[in-house]
Protein backbone atom coordinates (compact mmCIF):
# COMPACT_ATOMS: atom_id res chain seq x y z
CA UNK A 1 0.00 0.00 0.00
CA UNK A 2 2.93 2.12 0.82
CA UNK A 3 4.31 2.21 -2.88
CA UNK A 4 0.65 3.29 -4.15
CA UNK A 5 0.73 6.45 -1.55
CA UNK A 6 3.81 7.21 -3.56
CA UNK A 7 2.92 6.23 -6.84
CA UNK A 8 -0.36 7.91 -7.25
CA UNK A 9 0.57 12.17 -6.24
CA UNK A 10 3.57 11.47 -8.84
CA UNK A 11 0.64 10.56 -11.31
CA UNK A 12 -1.53 13.47 -10.61
CA UNK A 13 1.15 15.47 -10.83
CA UNK A 14 2.41 14.31 -14.31
CA UNK A 15 -1.79 14.95 -15.03
CA UNK A 16 -1.47 18.48 -13.79
CA UNK A 17 1.91 19.18 -15.47
CA UNK A 18 0.70 18.15 -19.14
CA UNK A 19 -2.67 20.11 -18.90
CA UNK A 20 -0.99 23.13 -17.90
CA UNK A 21 1.46 23.01 -20.76
CA UNK A 22 -1.49 21.99 -23.12
CA UNK A 23 -2.91 25.14 -22.15
CA UNK A 24 0.00 27.52 -22.50
CA UNK A 25 -0.17 25.72 -26.31
CA UNK A 26 -3.48 26.99 -27.11
CA UNK A 27 -3.18 29.92 -25.69
CA UNK A 28 -0.54 31.50 -27.61
CA UNK A 29 -2.98 32.12 -30.46
CA UNK A 30 -1.37 35.67 -31.86
CA UNK A 31 -5.07 37.18 -32.23
CA UNK A 32 -7.46 35.73 -29.80
CA UNK A 33 -11.48 36.31 -30.31
CA UNK A 34 -11.87 39.52 -27.68
CA UNK A 35 -8.82 41.68 -29.65
CA UNK A 36 -9.92 40.61 -33.08
CA UNK A 37 -13.45 41.97 -32.63
CA UNK A 38 -12.10 44.89 -31.32
CA UNK A 39 -10.30 45.40 -34.14
CA UNK A 40 -13.41 44.45 -36.07
CA UNK A 41 -15.13 46.83 -34.02
CA UNK A 42 -12.25 49.58 -34.99
CA UNK A 43 -12.40 48.83 -38.85
CA UNK A 44 -15.96 48.86 -38.77
CA UNK A 45 -16.69 52.24 -37.06
CA UNK A 46 -18.45 50.87 -34.16
CA UNK A 47 -17.57 52.97 -31.91
CA UNK A 48 -19.39 52.30 -28.71
CA UNK A 49 -18.77 48.63 -28.97
CA UNK A 50 -14.95 49.10 -29.14
CA UNK A 51 -15.29 51.41 -26.49
CA UNK A 52 -16.86 48.92 -24.20
CA UNK A 53 -14.53 46.21 -24.89
CA UNK A 54 -11.15 49.08 -24.35
CA UNK A 55 -12.81 49.01 -20.79
CA UNK A 56 -12.19 45.44 -20.12
CA UNK A 57 -8.33 44.10 -20.30
CA UNK A 58 -6.68 44.30 -23.32
CA UNK A 59 -3.31 44.17 -24.32
CA UNK A 60 -3.04 47.55 -26.46
CA UNK A 61 0.50 47.08 -27.74
CA UNK A 62 -0.77 43.45 -29.70
CA UNK A 63 0.50 43.05 -33.53
CA UNK A 64 -2.20 42.23 -36.15
CA UNK A 65 -1.61 42.16 -39.88
CA UNK A 66 1.76 44.16 -40.83
CA UNK A 67 2.37 44.33 -37.39
CA UNK A 68 0.17 46.98 -36.80
CA UNK A 69 -1.44 47.62 -33.27
CA UNK A 70 -5.13 48.59 -32.63
CA UNK A 71 -3.48 52.28 -32.25
CA UNK A 72 -2.40 52.36 -36.25
CA UNK A 73 -5.83 51.20 -37.13
CA UNK A 74 -7.79 53.65 -35.13
CA UNK A 75 -5.96 56.32 -36.66
CA UNK A 76 -6.09 55.30 -40.01
CA UNK A 77 -9.90 55.22 -39.60
CA UNK A 78 -9.79 58.57 -37.54
CA UNK A 79 -11.44 57.26 -34.51
CA UNK A 80 -10.13 59.74 -32.04
CA UNK A 81 -12.71 58.99 -28.87
CA UNK A 82 -10.78 55.24 -29.42
CA UNK A 83 -7.29 56.52 -29.88
CA UNK A 84 -8.22 58.93 -26.59
CA UNK A 85 -8.44 55.88 -24.34
CA UNK A 86 -5.76 54.01 -25.92
CA UNK A 87 -3.33 56.52 -25.60
CA UNK A 88 -4.38 57.07 -21.90
CA UNK A 89 -3.62 53.96 -21.61
CA UNK A 90 -0.19 54.21 -22.24
CA UNK A 91 0.06 52.43 -25.51
CA UNK A 92 3.12 53.16 -27.86
CA UNK A 93 2.21 56.34 -29.93
CA UNK A 94 5.63 56.01 -32.10
CA UNK A 95 5.06 52.04 -32.63
CA UNK A 96 6.40 51.05 -35.87
CA UNK A 97 4.53 48.56 -38.42
CA UNK A 98 6.95 46.05 -40.84
CA UNK A 99 6.48 48.73 -43.44
CA UNK A 100 7.86 51.23 -40.79
CA UNK A 101 4.51 53.30 -40.60
CA UNK A 102 3.53 54.49 -36.95
CA UNK A 103 -0.18 55.81 -36.34
CA UNK A 104 0.83 59.02 -37.21
CA UNK A 105 1.45 57.84 -40.70
CA UNK A 106 -2.26 56.26 -41.25
CA UNK A 107 -3.61 59.81 -39.94
CA UNK A 108 -1.91 61.24 -42.46
CA UNK A 109 -2.15 58.61 -45.29
CA UNK A 110 -6.27 58.74 -44.64
CA UNK A 111 -6.34 62.22 -44.23
CA UNK A 112 -7.26 62.43 -40.62
CA UNK A 113 -6.15 66.05 -38.90
CA UNK A 114 -7.60 65.33 -35.65
CA UNK A 115 -6.61 62.35 -34.97
CA UNK A 116 -2.78 63.61 -36.59
CA UNK A 117 -3.10 66.18 -33.66
CA UNK A 118 -3.90 64.25 -30.95
CA UNK A 119 -1.06 61.83 -31.77
CA UNK A 120 1.43 64.76 -32.04
CA UNK A 121 -0.03 66.19 -28.53
CA UNK A 122 0.95 62.60 -26.73
CA UNK A 123 4.26 62.92 -28.71
CA UNK A 124 4.30 61.23 -31.75
CA UNK A 125 7.36 61.94 -33.97
CA UNK A 126 6.45 63.98 -36.86
CA UNK A 127 9.42 63.07 -38.70
CA UNK A 128 9.83 59.38 -37.83
CA UNK A 129 10.53 56.67 -40.46
CA UNK A 130 12.42 53.56 -41.47
CA UNK A 131 12.93 54.35 -45.29
CA UNK A 132 9.71 54.44 -46.36
CA UNK A 133 8.93 57.62 -45.74
CA UNK A 134 7.72 60.37 -43.10
CA UNK A 135 4.06 61.39 -42.35
CA UNK A 136 4.41 64.21 -44.70
CA UNK A 137 5.73 61.90 -47.62
CA UNK A 138 1.75 60.33 -47.33
CA UNK A 139 0.08 63.21 -47.22
CA UNK A 140 0.14 62.66 -51.02
CA UNK A 141 -1.44 59.37 -50.47
CA UNK A 142 -3.91 58.72 -53.34
CA UNK A 143 -5.16 55.66 -51.91
CA UNK A 144 -4.91 51.88 -53.39
CA UNK A 145 -5.96 53.05 -56.86
CA UNK A 146 -3.35 56.05 -56.81
CA UNK A 147 -1.05 55.24 -59.11
CA UNK A 148 -3.24 55.47 -62.44
CA UNK A 149 -7.19 55.18 -61.83
CA UNK A 150 -6.85 57.89 -59.18
CA UNK A 151 -3.81 59.73 -60.47
CA UNK A 152 -5.86 62.39 -62.64
CA UNK A 153 -9.36 62.47 -60.40
CA UNK A 154 -9.93 66.52 -59.50
CA UNK A 155 -9.28 67.04 -55.81
CA UNK A 156 -13.09 69.01 -55.52
CA UNK A 157 -13.83 65.00 -55.69
CA UNK A 158 -11.73 63.90 -53.21
CA UNK A 159 -12.11 65.44 -49.86
CA UNK A 160 -9.93 62.97 -48.02
CA UNK A 161 -7.15 64.72 -50.13
CA UNK A 162 -7.94 68.50 -49.15
CA UNK A 163 -7.58 66.68 -45.28
CA UNK A 164 -4.48 65.66 -46.21
CA UNK A 165 -3.05 69.03 -47.03
CA UNK A 166 -4.26 70.18 -43.46
CA UNK A 167 -2.64 67.33 -42.39
CA UNK A 168 0.10 68.39 -43.92
CA UNK A 169 0.05 72.20 -42.62
CA UNK A 170 -0.19 70.34 -39.24
CA UNK A 171 3.35 68.44 -39.43
CA UNK A 172 5.01 71.29 -41.10
CA UNK A 173 3.71 73.93 -37.45
CA UNK A 174 4.86 71.14 -35.55
CA UNK A 175 9.00 70.89 -37.38
CA UNK A 176 8.23 68.47 -40.32
CA UNK A 177 11.80 68.36 -42.35
CA UNK A 178 9.97 69.46 -45.91
CA UNK A 179 13.25 68.11 -47.86
CA UNK A 180 13.70 64.84 -45.60
CA UNK A 181 14.78 61.91 -48.09
CA UNK A 182 12.78 58.42 -47.68
CA UNK A 183 15.13 55.77 -49.32
CA UNK A 184 14.46 56.10 -52.66
CA UNK A 185 16.03 59.34 -52.20
CA UNK A 186 12.53 61.16 -52.83
CA UNK A 187 11.26 64.44 -50.82
CA UNK A 188 7.27 65.57 -50.14
CA UNK A 189 7.61 67.36 -53.07
CA UNK A 190 8.84 64.09 -55.42
CA UNK A 191 5.92 62.92 -53.91
CA UNK A 192 3.85 65.01 -54.65
CA UNK A 193 4.53 65.52 -57.92
CA UNK A 194 4.39 61.92 -58.72
CA UNK A 195 0.71 62.11 -57.58
CA UNK A 196 0.05 65.18 -59.43
CA UNK A 197 -0.79 66.79 -55.93
CA UNK A 198 -1.16 70.56 -56.96
CA UNK A 199 -2.86 71.14 -53.96
CA UNK A 200 0.07 69.90 -51.95
CA UNK A 201 2.99 71.08 -53.87
CA UNK A 202 1.75 74.45 -53.58
CA UNK A 203 2.13 73.98 -49.80
CA UNK A 204 5.59 72.39 -49.23
CA UNK A 205 7.13 74.64 -52.08
CA UNK A 206 6.02 77.63 -49.66
CA UNK A 207 7.76 76.20 -47.09
CA UNK A 208 11.10 75.52 -48.85
CA UNK A 209 10.05 71.83 -50.21
CA UNK A 210 12.36 70.99 -53.33
CA UNK A 211 12.80 68.65 -56.00
CA UNK A 212 15.05 65.80 -56.10
CA UNK A 213 17.52 65.79 -59.41
CA UNK A 214 15.55 62.51 -60.86
CA UNK A 215 12.08 64.75 -60.51
CA UNK A 216 13.53 67.66 -62.52
CA UNK A 217 15.04 65.09 -65.08
CA UNK A 218 11.39 64.00 -65.13
CA UNK A 219 10.05 67.15 -65.61
CA UNK A 220 12.36 68.24 -68.55
CA UNK A 221 11.97 65.22 -70.13
CA UNK A 222 8.25 65.73 -70.56
CA UNK A 223 8.55 69.04 -71.32
CA UNK A 224 10.38 68.12 -74.11
CA UNK A 225 7.61 65.13 -75.30
CA UNK A 226 5.00 67.99 -75.40
CA UNK A 227 7.14 70.14 -76.92
CA UNK A 228 8.56 68.26 -80.00
CA UNK A 229 5.05 66.61 -80.06
CA UNK A 230 3.74 69.96 -80.80
CA UNK A 231 5.90 71.43 -83.00
CA UNK A 232 4.94 68.12 -84.97
CA UNK A 233 1.71 68.48 -84.83
CA UNK A 234 1.84 72.19 -86.13
CA UNK A 235 4.29 70.93 -89.03
CA UNK A 236 2.33 68.32 -90.31
CA UNK A 237 -1.12 71.16 -90.27
CA UNK A 238 1.18 73.19 -92.84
Amino acid sequence: MKRYHCILPLQVLTVATCFVLATQCFATDENPPDATLLLDSIRQGRTNDALNMLAGTVDLNRRFEADMTLLHFAAAKGNTAVMEVIIERRADVNVMAKNGFTPLHMAAMYGHPDAARLLIAAGAIVNAHEGNGTPLHWCAWKGQEGNFAWRFRPVKDAPEWKRQVAVAQLLLDNGADVNIKCKDGSTALDNAFHYDRGDLIELLRAHGGTYTSRTWIYMILIGLVVFFGIGRFLVGRR
